[in-house]
Protein backbone atom coordinates (compact mmCIF):
# COMPACT_ATOMS: atom_id res chain seq x y z
CA UNK A 1 0.00 0.00 0.00
CA UNK A 2 1.23 3.31 -1.16
CA UNK A 3 1.51 6.74 1.44
CA UNK A 4 3.61 9.27 1.83
CA UNK A 5 6.00 7.30 3.91
CA UNK A 6 5.93 4.34 1.45
CA UNK A 7 7.03 4.49 -2.00
CA UNK A 8 6.54 1.68 -4.86
CA UNK A 9 8.33 2.08 -7.84
CA UNK A 10 9.13 -0.59 -11.06
CA UNK A 11 11.87 -0.10 -13.47
CA UNK A 12 12.67 -1.92 -16.45
CA UNK A 13 15.91 -2.82 -16.96
CA UNK A 14 15.43 -4.38 -20.45
CA UNK A 15 14.94 -7.72 -21.61
CA UNK A 16 11.80 -8.31 -20.42
CA UNK A 17 13.47 -8.08 -16.86
CA UNK A 18 12.51 -5.40 -13.83
CA UNK A 19 13.51 -3.93 -10.65
CA UNK A 20 10.68 -3.43 -7.70
CA UNK A 21 11.78 -0.89 -5.54
CA UNK A 22 10.04 -0.25 -2.24
CA UNK A 23 11.43 3.16 -0.67
CA UNK A 24 10.49 3.50 2.93
CA UNK A 25 11.12 7.43 4.44
CA UNK A 26 11.28 8.20 8.13
CA UNK A 27 12.40 4.48 9.20
CA UNK A 28 11.22 3.57 12.20
CA UNK A 29 11.25 0.89 14.43
CA UNK A 30 7.80 -0.46 13.27
CA UNK A 31 9.28 -0.81 10.08
CA UNK A 32 10.99 -4.32 10.66
CA UNK A 33 9.52 -7.13 9.70
CA UNK A 34 8.35 -9.63 6.78
CA UNK A 35 7.00 -7.70 3.08
CA UNK A 36 5.66 -9.59 0.34
CA UNK A 37 6.39 -8.21 -2.89
CA UNK A 38 3.46 -9.49 -5.81
CA UNK A 39 3.79 -9.40 -9.40
CA UNK A 40 1.11 -10.12 -12.11
CA UNK A 41 1.40 -10.20 -15.64
CA UNK A 42 -0.73 -12.33 -18.46
CA UNK A 43 1.37 -14.80 -17.89
CA UNK A 44 1.24 -15.80 -14.17
CA UNK A 45 2.26 -14.05 -10.95
CA UNK A 46 4.88 -14.11 -8.67
CA UNK A 47 5.93 -13.54 -5.59
CA UNK A 48 9.08 -12.23 -3.57
CA UNK A 49 9.75 -12.72 0.09
CA UNK A 50 11.67 -10.57 2.51
CA UNK A 51 12.50 -9.55 5.81
CA UNK A 52 13.45 -6.66 7.00
CA UNK A 53 15.99 -6.47 10.23
CA UNK A 54 17.20 -2.71 11.19
CA UNK A 55 21.03 -3.25 12.22
CA UNK A 56 23.89 -0.75 12.38
CA UNK A 57 21.42 1.74 14.34
CA UNK A 58 22.81 3.56 16.95
CA UNK A 59 21.61 4.95 19.92
CA UNK A 60 20.87 8.71 20.49
CA UNK A 61 23.77 11.18 20.45
CA UNK A 62 24.44 15.27 21.71
CA UNK A 63 24.05 17.47 19.30
CA UNK A 64 23.95 20.12 21.80
CA UNK A 65 24.53 19.76 25.76
CA UNK A 66 22.37 19.52 28.22
CA UNK A 67 21.54 23.20 29.48
CA UNK A 68 19.78 25.04 32.31
CA UNK A 69 18.10 28.76 31.26
CA UNK A 70 15.47 30.82 32.36
CA UNK A 71 12.68 32.95 30.61
CA UNK A 72 10.56 35.29 31.36
CA UNK A 73 13.08 37.78 34.02
CA UNK A 74 13.00 33.80 35.44
CA UNK A 75 9.65 33.17 35.61
CA UNK A 76 10.04 30.31 33.65
CA UNK A 77 13.37 27.74 34.39
CA UNK A 78 14.28 25.61 30.90
CA UNK A 79 16.42 22.53 30.95
CA UNK A 80 16.65 21.50 27.41
CA UNK A 81 18.81 19.41 24.63
CA UNK A 82 19.46 18.60 21.00
CA UNK A 83 20.03 15.04 20.02
CA UNK A 84 20.30 12.64 17.02
CA UNK A 85 18.65 9.45 15.89
CA UNK A 86 18.66 7.77 13.23
CA UNK A 87 15.50 5.86 14.69
CA UNK A 88 12.92 8.08 16.42
CA UNK A 89 13.52 8.13 19.99
CA UNK A 90 11.55 8.10 22.84
CA UNK A 91 11.94 10.85 25.97
CA UNK A 92 11.12 10.49 29.36
CA UNK A 93 11.63 12.77 32.27
CA UNK A 94 12.46 12.23 35.56
CA UNK A 95 13.26 14.23 38.98
CA UNK A 96 14.27 11.37 41.56
CA UNK A 97 12.52 8.51 40.95
CA UNK A 98 9.33 9.94 39.70
CA UNK A 99 8.29 10.37 36.41
CA UNK A 100 7.85 14.06 35.32
CA UNK A 101 4.34 14.49 33.60
CA UNK A 102 2.76 17.90 32.01
CA UNK A 103 0.92 19.75 34.35
CA UNK A 104 -0.34 23.46 34.56
CA UNK A 105 3.51 23.97 36.05
CA UNK A 106 5.30 21.86 33.56
CA UNK A 107 5.41 22.17 29.99
CA UNK A 108 7.25 19.11 27.83
CA UNK A 109 8.67 19.77 24.69
CA UNK A 110 9.30 16.97 22.25
CA UNK A 111 10.40 18.06 18.83
CA UNK A 112 12.10 16.90 15.26
CA UNK A 113 13.96 19.82 14.53
CA UNK A 114 15.47 18.40 11.39
CA UNK A 115 16.12 14.87 9.52
CA UNK A 116 17.07 12.66 12.61
CA UNK A 117 17.44 16.04 15.26
CA UNK A 118 15.58 16.23 18.24
CA UNK A 119 14.78 18.84 20.88
CA UNK A 120 13.83 17.57 24.55
CA UNK A 121 12.85 20.91 27.30
CA UNK A 122 11.28 20.93 30.33
CA UNK A 123 9.93 23.82 31.01
CA UNK A 124 8.76 24.68 35.06
CA UNK A 125 6.68 28.07 35.57
CA UNK A 126 7.55 29.52 38.95
CA UNK A 127 10.47 27.63 40.34
CA UNK A 128 11.09 27.06 43.66
CA UNK A 129 13.73 25.57 45.38
CA UNK A 130 10.83 23.12 47.46
CA UNK A 131 9.71 21.68 44.29
CA UNK A 132 12.01 21.85 42.15
CA UNK A 133 15.71 21.73 43.55
CA UNK A 134 17.60 18.49 42.71
CA UNK A 135 18.39 16.44 39.97
CA UNK A 136 16.87 15.87 36.73
CA UNK A 137 16.96 13.17 34.23
CA UNK A 138 15.58 12.81 30.48
CA UNK A 139 16.21 9.62 28.84
CA UNK A 140 16.15 9.49 24.97
CA UNK A 141 15.48 5.30 23.59
CA UNK A 142 15.51 3.40 20.67
CA UNK A 143 16.11 0.08 19.93
CA UNK A 144 20.06 0.21 19.93
CA UNK A 145 20.67 1.97 22.99
CA UNK A 146 20.17 5.44 25.14
CA UNK A 147 21.25 8.86 26.14
CA UNK A 148 20.76 10.25 29.40
CA UNK A 149 20.61 14.30 29.96
CA UNK A 150 21.65 14.62 33.96
CA UNK A 151 20.32 18.50 35.11
CA UNK A 152 20.75 19.22 38.56
CA UNK A 153 19.31 22.48 39.98
CA UNK A 154 20.41 24.04 43.00
CA UNK A 155 18.34 27.86 44.17
CA UNK A 156 21.45 29.80 45.82
CA UNK A 157 20.79 32.69 48.29
CA UNK A 158 22.77 35.42 48.21
CA UNK A 159 25.19 36.36 51.33
CA UNK A 160 25.07 39.11 53.60
CA UNK A 161 22.19 41.09 54.92
CA UNK A 162 19.27 41.74 53.47
CA UNK A 163 19.78 45.98 52.20
CA UNK A 164 17.12 48.42 50.90
CA UNK A 165 16.77 49.47 47.16
CA UNK A 166 14.69 52.31 48.33
CA UNK A 167 14.10 54.09 51.64
CA UNK A 168 11.77 53.41 53.75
Amino acid sequence: KQDSRFQFKLDSKGNDSYSAILQIKDLADSDAGGYRCAIVNPHGKGNANFNLKLTGFSSPTFVEKPQISSRDDGQVMVMEFRAKSILKPTFVWHKGDEIVAQSDRVNIVLREEANQIYYAALEIKEPTKEKDAGQFICTAKNDSGKLTATFTVKFEVPQGAPTFTRKP
